[in-house]
């Protein structure tokens, strides 16, 4: 069994992740704790790499045998060169430790829209219309405007970026995540996921 560390990039991302952590199924241990860096997606992937130091430092004092770390892909035209890229640049910073780079598509806001009813959940808080889940469902989260359709779905306040993720995630259930998410199917994959081992492409 592996010890899993995950590193994160938006300070709701550390209380949002902390709800989902204890959900995950895998056969590796995944610290409950994880830490956030200041990735910015627009940076060169060493600066990038550099800027998770602290985080990477932590982690291999922890023994930790891997480390993920999650980037929103934001406005870089390709997530599978943007996370070869960045692969590169932080095994060439970090070769003592393993690392693995899972790219949000095209950030966490896209993972927190693919499971609607995580949303029904809160009624007070969003209003789930059929045009929503029609947008998500099936498998389309990652091609969306998610944070203009939270906004739009959002009661009395638009989406907040720093306390819906840790609401919304603590209703999510990973694996129906999974079946909108491919990007979050690949986070899944990365850790172990028993449903993920093979392949990340298509939900299961």
């Amino acid at each position: 069994m592996a010890r899993i560390g995950i590193v994160v990039e938006g300070n709701g991302e550390v209380p949002a992740f902390k709800q989902l952590i204890p959900k995950l199924t895998s056969p590796n241990g995944i610290l409950g704790q994880p830490l956030r860096a200041d990735l910015q997606p627009k940076a060169t992937p060493a600066q990038v790499a550099a800027s998770a130091k602290a985080a990477i430092g932590y982690f291999c004092r922890r023994n930790v045998d891997l480390i993920v770390v999650l980037i929103d892909l934001e406005d870089n035209p390709s997530a599978s060169t943007f996370s070869k890229n960045l692969q590169a640049a932080f095994t060439k910073l970090y070769p003592h430790i393993a690392v693995e780079v899972v790219v949000k598509n095209s950030c966490v806001e896209n993972w927190l829209i693919a499971d609607v009813d995580a949303l029904r959940k809160q009624p007070k808080r969003f209003a789930v219309t059929p045009a929503l889940v029609r947008s998500v469902c099936p498998d389309k989260a990652d091609s969306l405007d998610a944070q203009t359709l939270l906004n739009k779905a959002a009661l009395k306040f638009e989406y907040d970026k720093g306390a819906d993720p840790q609401k919304i995630m603590s209703h999510q259930n990973p694996l129906e995540v999974a079946q909108h998410s491919r990007s979050f199917r690949r986070f899944l994959r990365v850790i172990g996921n028993p449903d993920y081992q093979h392949q990340s492409r298509s939900p299961v």
